[in-house]
């Protein structure tokens, strides 16, 4: 940094700086199509632009010190080599948010907000934000439905970022998603409080919950047609029961890929233990 700094001075002299500038711009993408053309590092392609944006913006301050035509041509060589291919990256970039804001990720708040802060940088350099958009939505989806966010505030955070970066119709679909987690809690309390509900579930000895998601808000999901336990059977339709008795006009379409069912069993005592299920029903309505 201190050499180009030099050399900075040296071109400003004798009013050169634009070759200098342009000089600075190729490197960079150059260096930026090597990281994305490492096939076997693909994994590590995120952390590696992060590291290169770092060390360039570190020349931008300390050796040229910010001056427009340079800021410019560092967003012009990163827009240049990540636009190349921009499925790969936007992919990969959504890859990264769902890893950091996944359980399992040991960081504290001020670290979580930094990941979001520095994958926000590369997002601006993406021209296919609507790829983005669709990948980042189908890991948020498995996040909300197997319960594997770390943090509510941070998704929120990132929420917020994205609008403010894209506008409200970019975020629309994502916070639905995040309104329909929380319906399907008010649903879920309101259907266990019914003393039917509540006979039933004792009869059967089951725990049960349901995800109602509003129909064309979430990832599309396959539906196929299985045949039920009789348990399950009787519990899905006094759930649909209630469920359109307060919501007269709607139906439900169960997405049995996205339920999940816990057996719990003792072979050597004599009784055999009780079984906990949840499931996912998807409402041509906002729930």
């Amino acid at each position: 940094v201190g050499d180009l700094g030099l050399m900075f001075e040296m071109f400003s002299q004798v009013n050169a700086l634009d070759e200098l500038r342009a000089a600075w711009k190729d490197g960079m993408r150059h260096l930026g199509s090597e990281i994305l053309s490492d096939a076997q590092n693909q994994k590590d392609w995120i952390a590696n632009l992060l590291d290169f944006k770092k060390k360039q913006d570190r020349m931008l301050k300390v050796a040229f010190r910010r001056l427009d035509g340079f800021s410019t041509a560092l967003r012009d060589a990163f827009e240049s080599f990540i636009n190349t291919n921009p499925n790969e990256p936007a992919q990969l970039l959504a890859k990264h948010v769902h890893e950091q804001l996944s359980t399992g990720t040991k960081v504290s708040e001020a670290d979580m907000d930094d990941a979001i802060d520095d994958s926000m940088v590369l997002f601006r350099f993406l021209q296919a934000k609507d790829l983005f958009e669709g990948f980042f939505r189908k890991d948020l989806a498995k996040r909300l439905l197997l319960n594997r966010s770390a943090s509510a505030d941070a998704e929120r955070r990132i929420l917020e970022k994205l609008r403010e970066e894209c506008g409200a119709p970019f975020t629309a679909k994502s916070e639905t998603m995040f309104k329909d987690m929380d319906l399907s809690k008010s649903v879920n309390d309101d259907f266990l409080h019914k003393k039917e509900s509540r006979e039933l579930l004792t009869e059967l000895r089951v725990d049960f919950s349901c995800h109602v998601l509003t129909s064309g808000q979430w990832p599309n999901y396959p539906t196929f047609e299985i045949s039920f336990p009789p348990a399950a059977a009787r519990i899905q339709e006094q759930f649909k029961t209630f469920y359109t008795a307060r919501h007269n006009g709607r139906s439900l379409t169960w997405i049995t890929s996205l339920g999940t069912c816990t057996l719990r069993a003792n072979f050597t005592a004599p009784s055999v233990g009780a079984g906990a299920a949840s499931a996912v029903a998807s409402s041509d309505g906002e729930p």
